[in-house]
């Protein structure tokens, strides 16, 4: 509810909180879009992989226009959910122990 909310909100096609899974080293999320995308999978991958896991290992904002211009993009994500990225604001979110 969170997550749609805030989709809405910023007015952008899709949401998505991406949680740290310390014990396997990924990054999981289930992607928040249009009212007909209610089933998606959780998608999980390496906390070292795409712009996301570049923003958890460095806890630095990005703000990227052309994310398929970006090297450090993970295409294989919009392989599985069918969609096209453009652009992406991907920020860290710190726990009060710094993770």
């Amino acid at each position: 509810i969170v997550v749609q909310s805030f989709r809405r909100i910023i007015d952008c096609e899709r949401c998505s909180l991406l949680l740290m899974d310390h014990s396997t080293h990924e990054l999981c999320f289930k992607p928040i879009g249009d009212d007909e995308n209610h089933a998606q999978e959780v998608i999980r991958f390496s906390a070292s992989a795409g712009i996301a896991g570049w923003v958890a290992s460095h806890q630095q904002k990005a703000n990227i226009v052309d994310a398929y211009h970006d090297k450090r993009f993970n295409q294989d994500v919009d392989r599985r959910t069918k969609f096209r990225t453009r652009t992406i604001l991907c920020m860290p979110v710190i726990d009060t122990e710094g993770k």
